[in-house]
């Protein structure tokens, strides 16, 4: 897996291995594609970066047939819950998002309103889950996504009118250096910067997710199928 050649002994033996530069090394510009039409059959996703002071960052993502993530348009900016919920309203064009999730941050009570961000979202039809904040496992979900290997189409694709998306995957860095008593060591930690957008959709690539057409409806299973034999259905 090519998003693990720098990560192969931590991956396999939990070793810690220096790192530094790119954080998503997989992304290229084969990952960049033209718009799309967003058709009925692209189960929608969002995900959910909040901040108080900081613009929030949304991806909207498309999952297809072949299950492929297509990050087809975004949201970076700051504003009231109000004024993002209806900026969201109007990007979905009617749709319902399959999946929402939202940085726990959104947990949190705000003092002016007495809610947290994921309660004051529930009136505009967006429930959130909580996200897995995971960071090492998410930049290695979404650097496989991005590169498959051996000549695989990539599953990860973000469209070129999405520029602050495709800015933040090309200037994602690690933090360079950190004290440690008297040595230097390499950090661990990614650079917290100009970033909201690639925490989101880490928080969405971290949901296992397979493809279900958006009109999918499981059919219960009704008691009168109780096997009158065994007990099962």
């Amino acid at each position: 897996n090519p998003a693990m050649r720098d990560n192969i002994e931590a991956a396999l033996y939990g070793e810690f291995i220096p790192k530094s530069g790119l954080v998503f090394k997989s992304f290229s510009d084969k990952n960049v594609i033209d718009p799309i039409r967003v058709e009925n059959d692209h189960m929608i996703l969002l995900g959910i970066d909040p901040h108080d002071r900081n613009p929030w960052g949304i991806p909207f993502i498309a999952l297809n047939r072949e299950n492929e993530y297509i990050i087809y348009d975004e949201i970076l900016q700051a504003g009231t819950v109000p004024e993002l919920a209806e900026e969201i309203k109007k990007k979905l064009k009617g749709r319902i998002p399959q999946l929402c999730v939202m940085d726990t941050s959104g947990n949190v009570v705000q003092a002016t309103s007495g809610k947290s961000y994921k309660e004051m979202l529930m009136p505009y039809g967006l429930y959130c889950q909580d996200a897995d904040k995971r960071v090492s496992e998410g930049i290695l979900e979404v650097n496989s996504l991005l590169d498959l290997g051996k000549d695989k189409k990539p599953r990860l694709f973000i469209t070129r009118n999405c520029v602050n998306t495709i800015r933040q995957f090309r200037h994602c860095i690690y933090e360079d250096w950190v004290r440690n008593r008297n040595q230097r060591d390499p950090k661990e930690r990614i650079l917290k910067r100009d970033d909201h957008l690639l925490d989101a959709i880490r928080y969405v690539c971290m949901i296992p997710l397979v493809y279900r057409s958006p009109g999918f409806r499981a059919t219960p299973r009704a008691p009168d199928r109780v096997s009158k034999v065994t007990g099962y259905y």
